[in-house]
């Protein structure tokens, strides 16, 4: 008894450690890096009543609200743009924690540390760690489902009333966070299914009755939310194209060093390579392995078909990798079970360590030697601070440059040009086309501008955003917005800000 109770303190220990250094690490990558257009859209979201964030994060956002509140409740404390990141990090570190435990207790020949970083050091979960979206409280709750479901429902005792009604509160707001989360709940049933656990499976499905009576209210408005990130002009994505998006999105999951090679075939050759050593040094128990009876081996698949379903009814913008983020903890215990199978320790920890160091080799690139997110709209906002004693206003061309650079100079007046997209209503591009120079007129004659401004604009069209302009085949009408400009101030001052920004600092003829 004695050494149960110190095995398992120093077991907690050591998730509470790696958790600790998760935490540490993220918060200094996140000192470096600034807000791109999503996390502006979390924060103007955010920053109104709790009913407008409710109201927002359906009509505008197009996704289930809870997230959007409780980051709203949050910021009440600290309104900073690394006080909202912070949320995300805290998420991320609880749900690390929480492998560890999960994987200390259904995987034997592995020790639980080295589990717990294989999830901390993917690359999937440490981007999700610095968002300031919605992906790490998702990747949270998904856990947190796998977590209860095995306790609840995969022990050998009648589960009982209370735990239930605990796992149906957690699946209730599961999906009020992410819609896909249930996929998870699908997956567990299919699991009892396919197992015969027949009364279980009763249990279960009478548990569901909760979070799908709770949620009709969302699921009413599930496809109108869905149209606001698909492309309306795209076409059926053939079978081979199909294959080819949920492939490179799982290669992803598991290896982010493959994204330094461009070629596909390549990535398919290793993927297919490394599956293959593991299977050889496993092919005696394959069965024993691939089952029934092997939770995450009937998870995945379950997920994949559900995905690979919206993804056939939609397109691929509706399960972008960090919509599917809910993928990552089975796709890992999947790897992981495998080289659990393995016999040889060394064989089995040199190819855990592989990948390990592979995805920590990229995130130091990514974080410490690639340019850090955002870094072009921070130094452009640094230009205009550092050369600009007058607080002029900036004008910008187009509305997701303006939500952008009202964090960045909070101290000038930012004016998007057009119009401002309205947040309680939905979302819709179109408002970003200009349409006639009568709309610049009435703009520069209600802003003060006596004293010249700043212009922000991208050099061409859809620079900024290419695939979705041409999607959508919107044109902005710079030449209308140049040829004005040209007709009617000078340009005092020009400046590049790769890949794309141009800041042009403009003032009124004498």
């Amino acid at each position: 008894m004695i050494r149960n109770e110190h095995f398992y303190r120093t077991s907690v220990l050591y998730a509470i450690f790696i958790a600790f250094i998760f935490f540490i690490i993220a918060i200094i990558i996140s000192l470096t890096q600034f807000i791109w257009l999503d996390e502006a859209y979390t924060l103007n979201t955010t920053s109104a009543s709790i009913t407008q964030v409710w109201n927002r994060a359906i009509n505008f956002e197009g996704q289930p609200p809870l997230y959007f509140v409780i980051l709203r409740i949050w910021r009440f404390i600290n309104d900073s743009i690394f006080f909202a990141r912070l949320f995300s990090i805290i998420t991320i570190t609880i749900s690390a924690f929480l492998v560890y435990i999960l994987s200390q207790k259904y995987i034997n020949a592995i020790h639980p540390f080295l589990i717990a970083l294989l999830f901390a050091s993917n690359t999937v979960v440490l981007w999700a760690a610095l968002e300031i979206r919605v992906y790490g409280l998702a990747l949270l709750f998904a856990i947190l489902l796998i977590c209860l479901f095995l306790e609840i429902y995969t022990s050998k005792h009648k589960p009982s009333l209370y735990k239930r009604l605990l796992f149906s509160g957690v699946a209730l707001l599961s999906v009020y966070i992410q819609y896909y989360l249930a996929f998870l709940l699908i997956g567990n049933f299919v699991f009892l299914i396919i197992n015969r656990k027949w009364e279980i499976a009763r249990l279960y499905l009478s548990d569901m009755i909760i979070p799908v009576l709770g949620t009709v209210f969302l699921l009413i408005n599930v496809s109108e939310q869905m149209s606001i990130h698909s492309y309306h002009n795209s076409a059926t994505l053939s079978l081979s194209d199909i294959l080819a998006f949920q492939f490179k999105k799982l290669s992803y999951y598991l290896f982010s060093f493959l994204n330094y090679f461009n070629s596909g075939i390549l990535k398919l050759v290793f993927f297919a390579v490394f599956f293959a050593i593991i299977l050889f040094f496993i092919r005696r128990n394959v069965k024993s392995i691939i089952s029934r009876k092997n939770y995450f081996i009937i998870l995945l698949p379950v997920q994949l078909v559900l995905f690979t379903f919206v993804l056939f009814i939609t397109d691929e913008r509706n399960i972008a990798q960090r919509h599917s983020i809910s993928l990552v903890l089975p796709e890992i215990f999947v790897l992981a079970l495998l080289l659990n199978a393995i016999k040889s320790v060394k064989i089995r920890y040199a190819i855990l360590m592989l990948v390990i160091t592979g995805n920590i080799a990229f995130n130091f690139v990514r974080y410490s030697i690639a340019k850090p997110k955002g870094i072009q709209y921070e130094n452009l906002s640094n230009f205009i601070k550092t050369n600009d004693k007058e607080n002029k206003p900036v004008f910008c061309f187009r509305y997701d440059i303006a939500l952008i650079l009202k964090y960045g100079v909070p101290n000038h007046k930012v004016i998007s040009i057009p119009e401002n997209i309205d947040f309680d209503s939905y979302f819709n591009r179109k408002k970003w086309v200009l349409s006639s120079p009568e709309q610049l007129d009435s703009l520069f004659t209600v802003n003060n501008i006596e004293n010249g401004f700043w212009l922000a604009t991208t050099e061409t069209d859809s620079v900024v955003n290419n695939s979705i302009e041409k999607r959508y085949e919107i044109q902005y009408k710079y030449e209308m917005l140049n040829e004005y400009i040209s007709a009617n101030f000078n340009i005092e001052m020009e400046r590049q800000f790769p890949p794309g920004l141009v800041l042009k600092r403009v003032i009124i003829p004498k």
